[in-house]
């Protein structure tokens, strides 16, 4: 079969990965699959994919809201699906699911199935909760399936008349629970720390995440000092990597308790 997966940014994180893993299954298995993704990506791990899968890059396609960039990447996605004829459009995401769901629409794509990883409508002010919930039962009314990552996101498009029970399939997101098989604690884990060989572990918060603007680690590094006034002997760690490396390793330099 011929599969395009629709999604709005391609960074490191739960929605982007469980989205790979898809692309690349389905690759594995003789299928041709087309990634079509947003503005928004990691370069790296874009590259990283080179040869394995088949990738456009939509620049119109962003996750703010914009009427005349949205118009342009439905007007794009849909010249993309009439030229390629998949018999599948998966999308992901909420922008990517509600634009690439109605290009789907207008290409008449046979198989129109979206991935739910979030829902835009839930915990939002009234206006955008009515804005987003019309654009998702719109785009509901011809999607064939949908792709629940949790029981509870299932209980809640269906609640909200997104779709029926019938069309929800809970698949819950995959893990490579190898690549943490042989973890071995580190030999010096108090130089992590900061803190002296035997010396008593003082309190720690630790952010895992992956490295980008969305994660907001620089303003959780601008707003620790208030962590620090209540428990002075706190310590940060930030687990993990990606495109806004840089500007987090800037934040920790200009910060008064780097040091400490």
């Amino acid at each position: 079969m011929k599969i395009v997966h629709v999604i709005t940014r391609l960074l490191r994180a739960g929605s982007e990965e469980n989205t790979l893993a898809c692309c690349l299954a389905q690759a594995r298995h003789g299928h041709e699959v087309l990634l079509v993704h947003g503005a928004e990506y990691d370069p790296r791990l874009r590259a990283s994919l080179a040869g394995a899968l088949r990738l456009v890059t939509l620049e119109k396609l962003i996750n703010p809201i914009s009427p005349s960039r949205d118009v342009s990447a439905f007007r794009q996605l849909t010249r993309l699906m009439r030229d390629w004829r998949p018999d599948i459009v998966h999308t992901h995401q909420s922008k990517a699911g509600i634009v690439g769901r109605l290009a789907a629409k207008e290409a008449n794509i046979p198989g129109i199935i979206h991935g739910v990883h979030i829902l835009p409508f839930v915990h939002v002010g009234r206006g955008q909760r009515l804005v987003f919930l019309a654009a998702e039962r719109l785009a509901a009314k011809f999607t064939r399936a949908f792709i629940d990552v949790s029981q509870a996101m299932r209980d809640i498009c269906i609640a909200n008349h997104l779709g029926s029970p019938d069309q929800h399939h809970v698949v819950h997101s995959g893990f490579d629970l190898a690549r943490f098989a042989n973890a071995r604690w580190p030999q010096d884990p108090h130089l992590l720390l900061g803190t002296a060989a035997g010396e008593p572990k003082p309190p720690v918060v630790l952010m895992l995440a992956a490295l980008e603007p969305r994660k907001r680690h620089v303003e959780f590094i601008e707003a620790f000092g208030k962590v620090v006034d209540r428990v002075p002997n706190v310590r940060l760690l930030l687990a993990g990597d990606g495109p806004a490396r840089s500007d987090v390793e800037s934040a920790i330099e200009r910060s008064r308790f780097a040091n400490n």
